[in-house]
């Protein structure tokens, strides 16, 4: 009778954790009329307790620091999230995740080494592949806008570049999300023969192929002040 003991034992405490979760998780969600909002610190770290890498709490928190200026508390609690989990690539990338960034006021240095942390303990990740990939593109159309700073276009849409191919080698279903970035800053960079390439290729990875639905304005290949993820 051992074995079906411990199968349910192990069933039963698994239903329970998930059960735990799922109650504080809700108890985060919503506040009664004379509660004050960012007074359930103490329930975003009962569910850390629970799960040391419950996205909802880590953003509860770092919501309620930031929008209190307490940078202290945030770098307190990014400080003991590493300690408790130094290996796994999931605690960079929360924290590195654009809506925490800005809470905690992360600068785009601050957002990348942490992306690239999490690419250390898991070269394959796709969240963080992908996120590097976003995040020097951003920098290279955000640098090529300004007027006046323009010393590393190159640099930021050789490491965009790098990274969108990286992703397609890891995984080709993103072959199609990587195609017009790609497209945009081989032009820029005027590898003509390489921006033919990904312009010519077909990728079928969805219902709705994002190259015909994009609404983007006309010569958006050449005009790198377009950013083709805000269309």
């Amino acid at each position: 009778m051992r074995p079906p003991l411990i199968i349910f034992l192990t069933l039963f405490c698994f239903t329970s954790f998930a059960q735990t979760v799922e109650e504080l998780e809700y108890e985060l969600s919503f506040y009664k009329s004379e509660e004050k909002w960012g007074n359930k610190k103490d329930v975003a770290y009962k569910l850390l307790e629970v799960d040391g890498l419950n996205n909802k709490a880590i953003s509860y928190l770092t919501e309620v620091y930031g929008t209190n200026n307490e940078k202290d508390s945030i770098n307190i609690l990014f400080d003991y999230l590493i300690n408790i989990n130094p290996e796994n690539p999931t605690i960079y990338l929360i924290i590195a995740r654009e809506r925490n960034a800005h809470f905690a006021k992360l600068t785009d240095t601050e957002r990348i080494n942490y992306m690239k942390k999490a690419k250390e303990f898991d070269n394959n990740n796709i969240e963080a592949t992908y996120s590097l990939a976003k995040q020097y593109y951003k920098l290279f159309i955000n640098e090529f806008r300004n007027k006046k700073k323009k010393t590393n276009l190159d640099y930021y849409s050789k490491n965009s570049i790098n990274y969108f191919l990286e992703l397609c080698s890891i995984n080709i279903n993103y072959s199609e999300i990587s195609r017009l970035p790609l497209i945009q800053l081989y032009n820029y960079r005027k590898e003509k023969n390489n921006s033919n390439k990904w312009k010519s290729s077909k990728f079928q990875t969805s219902f709705f192929p994002i190259y015909e639905f994009s609404g983007l304005p006309k010569k958006w290949e050449t005009n790198f002040s377009v950013n083709i993820f805000n269309h």
